[in-house]
């Protein structure tokens, strides 16, 4: 009469400490004409995520004016009124960044070695006996980045509303001269990304 016996099917004896693994399987003892089959798998995964938000806001207001002189209500003879505004210039230089993700150096999974005991003995005369043993690394990434620029510009530039007027006197000039006016507005906005 035949003595069919199995033992050990599966995962047996699994510890874990930190991040390394560790399996011990031992197939023994079993009958002649037994079939005896262990198996081991193993996975490990490491999970990268990054995920950045940029907010920003800019607001610029301007008022350059040269405008709104008068020359008027003056009186007497050979003299000369007059009025002459400088030169105005302004410079707006605006740089927005958002942020970004990086991640260096990814090999693998960056798990620790497995450690794995297979052990197969004292088993009976004809017996089968199989241990196999399966493992699987793994690295999942993941990056998000988003950027969100709100820009708003307003520029008042004058150089009007002048006036001569109501001035009286013999021989004498009434004059009045306004300077130029420039500006210039640069808003740059970069939203970087995800670096790997």
């Amino acid at each position: 009469m035949k003595k069919l016996i199995i033992s050990l099917f599966g995962l047996a004896l699994i510890g874990f400490a930190g991040q390394a693994s560790a399996a011990s399987v031992q197939i023994s003892g079993n009958g002649s004409d037994s079939y005896n089959r262990a198996k081991i798998r193993m996975s490990q995964y490491k999970t990268v995520s990054q995920s950045d938000y940029t907010k920003n806001s800019t607001t610029i207001v301007m008022d350059v004016n040269t405008g709104g002189n008068d020359v008027e209500g003056n009186t007497g003879n050979g003299s000369d009124n007059k009025v002459e505004t400088g030169n105005v210039a302004t410079d707006v230089i605006v740089s927005n960044v958002g942020g970004s993700n990086v991640i260096e150096d990814i090999d693998d999974c960056g798990c620790e070695p497995e450690e794995v005991d297979i052990t197969i003995k004292n088993n009976g005369t004809d017996s089968t006996n199989k241990a196999e043993y399966s493992s699987s690394k793994k690295t999942r990434l993941s990056q998000r980045s988003k950027t969100h620029n709100y820009n708003s510009l307003g520029l008042f530039l004058n150089t009007g509303d002048n006036e001569v007027e109501d001035n009286t006197g013999k021989n004498g000039d009434n004059s009045l001269m306004t300077g130029r006016v420039r500006t210039s507005v640069l808003i740059e906005n970069l939203g970087l990304g995800n670096l790997l």
